[in-house]
C-alpha cells in the first residue's frame, strides 16, 4: 500500500503542478478563474478515479476486478461527481468557482483518468514482481 500511496501521491502532485505551471487544460485563455476552477476540479476528479485505486488493498490485485459488484461505489463516486460539478458551474458565489467549457471538462477527465492507468501499471509491476519471489496474491 505505502509503494501505491508514494507513486500515485508522486503522479498527483507532478500532475497537479504541471496542470498549474501550464496551460493543457486549454483554460486560460477564458480568463483567470475558469483557469482556478479548473486546476481545483481537476484536484478533485484525480480524487474521484483514485477511489479505483483504493480498492485494491492487495499488491497485485486490480482495482477494476468486481467493479461491477460494487453498487455502493459508483453511489458515492456519483454523489461526489454531481456535487462537485454543481459547485463548479452554480456556485460561483459561494465556491468563487466558473463554468467551464465543455472542451475543459473532457480534458479534465481525460488527466484524471491516468491515475486509474498509472494505479494498475504499478500493480501490474508488483504482481510480476511477485511470481518472481512465489507470492503472488489471491484477488478475490
Amino acid at each position: 500500500m505505502l509503494v501505491n500511496v508514494l507513486v500515485l501521491g508522486g503522479f498527483f502532485s507532478i500532475l497537479v503542478l504541471a496542470l498549474q505551471a501550464t496551460d493543457l487544460l486549454g483554460a486560460a485563455q477564458y480568463g483567470p478563474a475558469v483557469a482556478a476552477s479548473a486546476i481545483f476540479t481537476s484536484y478533485v476528479f484525480l480524487q474521484v478515479f483514485n477511489m479505483f485505486n483504493a480498492r485494491s488493498t492487495r499488491p497485485g490485485c486490480s482495482a477494476l476486478k468486481g467493479i461491477s459488484k460494487s453498487r455502493s461505489f459508483f453511489y458515492v463516486m456519483g454523489l461526489v461527481v454531481v456535487v462537485q460539478v454543481l459547485l463548479t458551474e452554480f456556485g460561483s458565489n459561494f465556491m468563487q468557482t466558473a463554468p467551464l467549457p465543455l472542451a475543459v471538462w473532457g480534458r479534465i477527465l481525460l488527466f484524471a483518468a491516468s491515475g486509474i492507468v498509472v494505479g494498475e501499471a504499478v500493480r501490474i509491476v508488483q504482481r510480476a514482481g511477485m511470481k518472481g519471489a512465489s507470492m503472488v496474491p489471491q484477488c478475490a
